[in-house]
């Protein structure tokens, strides 16, 4: 059922651990970026963060995880993000962090992205 409402969805989803790592993505996910699910399970979100910002993204996750600040989370943002071939494409991205039920220490983040390439 879950994967059935995840697919439903027009906007591509990726959901990430406290690494980075990509641990669900979403059918448009794979349509708009161009990847298969395989190739983003596993891989560190920053396969699909623009070049502004590609290189510092796991920096940003850690001084979050770090300091609990929310400078991203729980706002939306235009930013660039990047297909398989490479190329960019402005996008609408909204962060939040997963609450979960148990006690490990993992923490999880869920990402919704709005293609807007078509509307700029």
């Amino acid at each position: 059922l879950v994967t059935g409402i995840l697919n439903s969805s027009i906007d591509p989803l990726f959901q990430i651990n406290q690494n980075g790592i990509i641990e669900t993505v979403n059918l448009a996910a794979c349509r708009v970026f161009q990847y298969e699910e395989s190739e983003f399970l596993g891989k560190n979100i920053s396969i699909i963060v623009g070049k502004k910002h590609r290189e510092n993204h796991d920096l940003y996750l850690k001084r979050y995880l770090k300091t609990g600040i929310k400078r991203v989370m729980g706002k939306a943002r235009e930013l660039e993000a990047r297909r398989k071939d490479g190329t960019e494409f402005i996008i609408e991205l909204s962060l939040t962090e997963i609450e979960t039920d148990d006690d490990s220490k993992n923490r999880l983040f869920c990402g919704f992205v709005r293609d807007l390439s078509r509307r700029k």
